[in-house]
């Protein structure tokens, strides 16, 4: 194809599709292809029977998901998170609440790069929980969420809601005495 295409008018047509909500347009002037070499093209600039062997783009925005994080810290969670950044460069968010039984928790919800995994902070569970068939909660304070996700949960907003969940089933056990975990069908061992 080789052939010099302008990248202001690329950049103009994907950012007024962007606006527009048009992610995959069916205009020829606003669909963006991409050769096998790596080269930018607008389909109206290419032969129709080439266009075929083409990969379009799909014009969305890219996503940012701190942005997202923002919002739902704002929509959902307490007033009182705050975003943290352990020693270790994982970066995430430290909020605290009291769960349906008054039982203070204060917990740590970071993106592992996949998925949301959400840490234990307060108060420190007793050894006889640590277990995540038991308690739901790893050794390191991870809490298991599940097989799914690697354990964590696809968003922030449901990592946050489960975890009010997880402490809620914790407190009843140990409250109860009971070593069953009240919010599961998977039973202690």
């Amino acid at each position: 194809m080789s052939t010099q295409i302008d990248l202001n008018r690329l950049r103009d047509t994907l950012l007024a599709n962007q606006r527009d909500g048009q992610s995959a347009p069916r205009d020829e002037h606003q669909t963006i292809l991409v050769t096998k070499q790596g080269e930018l093209a607008l389909a109206s600039d290419v032969n129709p029977t080439e266009r075929r062997t083409l990969a379009r783009v799909q014009q969305d925005t890219f996503h940012a998901r701190l942005d997202t994080e923002i919002e739902t810290v704002e929509r959902f969670m307490p007033d009182s998170t705050k975003r943290y950044v352990t020693p270790d460069d994982l970066q995430g968010w430290i909020y605290s609440f009291s769960c349906s039984y008054g039982k203070p928790y204060t917990m740590f919800a970071a993106f592992d790069g996949s998925y949301y995994q959400v840490y234990v902070l307060a108060p420190a569970v007793d050894k006889t929980y640590l277990d995540p068939h038991v308690g739901h909660i790893f050794a390191d304070g991870r809490i298991c969420f599940g097989e799914s996700f690697n354990s964590g949960r696809k968003t922030l907003e449901d990592a946050y809601a489960k975890s009010v969940l997880w402490a809620t089933g914790m407190s009843a056990m140990i409250l109860s005495g009971n070593p069953t975990f009240p919010f599961s069908i998977t039973h202690a061992l």
